[in-house]
């Protein structure tokens, strides 16, 4: 008795809440509470490609960006629970002039439809290695390595411009920029040389910086007294039948403090071995002889060595250099500012 009185009264609480519930007081997703997914472009405009790989293989470091985003308040707090810290994100196809990211990890816009400000760079930064996220969050920290990064920066860091939800877009990151110099070697001898390169090394007295994201082109600052050494021969080349050419990333404006150290052995049995040692700004500009040679943001650097004469003890040397815009070529070929 008591069984089917307690299934009347439930039957009778149903009844009650479902008669109470009009069609306006279901909740359903609208534009607010929905979720959006976060999406990113970039202007690709100076960058040209013909092509037909995969579209992350265009971008350097294997087509990963990072990201940071936070709260588009009158003070914005990049320190205190960011949105996004330090996201990795990947090309995921290029259209025309613009390249689009999705974030590695499924990120949604704010429920509420709050406003978002964002900042990227490349490579993602990591706890450990050639690029650190700092503790102030905006910037990042550069150590140069035998295997250094081409770290970019995205020219709208410097705007912070807001993004919702409701905006239906993706987040405009602008165009990403070299943060660093390109310096080029190349080792060049006569036939009567008969010499070999037995040593090669890039040496600069300023191995960190510190790279402030909100500051654009300007946003550079380079340690001192930070010794960093390029190994890039150790052992024997022959340079007369094969030229030698290696290409490393410095930081600008540290001609002065950068060398060039070779050595020359005499291709005999009893050969000897000498050491030389030139700063980049000794060598010639060809392309303007009254003014220095220099490492410039976002340009290649070429140093030409020309061994001329027999034997190395007496041999004369040919010095010269060529600045250039710097064209990304990837693994395939592609140009970036």
């Amino acid at each position: 008795m008591m069984s089917r009185i307690n299934k009347y009264l439930g039957l009778m609480l149903s009844v009650v809440i479902l008669s109470s519930c009009s069609s306006d007081d279901i909740i359903t997703p609208d534009e607010h509470s929905s979720p959006e997914i976060i999406k990113f472009s970039a202007n690709s405009s100076s960058i040209s490609s013909k092509l037909t790989r995969a579209e992350a293989a265009e971008f350097p470091n294997d087509g990963k960006i990072g990201i940071r985003a936070a709260l588009a308040v009158d003070s914005i707090n990049w320190f205190v629970s960011p949105y996004l810290d330090n996201a990795s994100a990947t090309v995921k196809a290029k259209v025309g002039d613009n390249y689009s990211f999705d974030l590695d990890e499924v990120k949604y816009w704010p429920f509420d439809d709050s406003e978002l400000v964002f900042m990227a760079y490349s490579p993602v930064a990591s706890a450990e290695g050639a690029v650190k996220l700092n503790e102030d969050k905006t910037s990042l920290s550069l150590s140069l390595d035998k295997d250094m990064p081409d770290v970019l920066y995205a020219s709208n860091n410097t705007k912070l411009t807001s993004y919702k939800k409701t905006m239906k877009t993706a987040v405009d990151l602008g165009e990403f920029k070299h943060a660093l110099s390109q310096l080029t070697l190349k080792i060049t001898a006569d036939e009567i040389s008969d010499v070999q390169l037995t040593k090669l090394q890039v040496v600069t007295r300023n191995g960190e910086a510190t790279l402030d994201l909100l500051k654009g082109d300007n946003g550079l600052t380079i340690g001192r007294n930070k010794v960093f050494t390029y190994d890039l021969v150790s052992s024997a080349q022959d340079i007369i039948e094969t030229d030698y050419k290696e290409t490393v990333l410095l930081y600008p404006t540290t001609e002065a403090v950068t060398h060039v150290v070779l050595q020359l052995k005499e291709k005999t049995a009893s050969g000897q071995s000498y050491d030389y040692q030139y700063p980049v700004s000794v060598f010639k500009n060809n392309e303007n002889p009254d003014k220095p040679i220099t490492l410039e943001r976002a340009k290649n650097t070429t140093l030409s060595i020309h061994v001329k004469g027999k034997p190395i003890t007496a041999a004369a040397f040919l010095l010269s250099a060529t600045l250039t815009d710097w064209k990304y070529m990837g693994q395939f070929g592609i140009n970036i500012n």
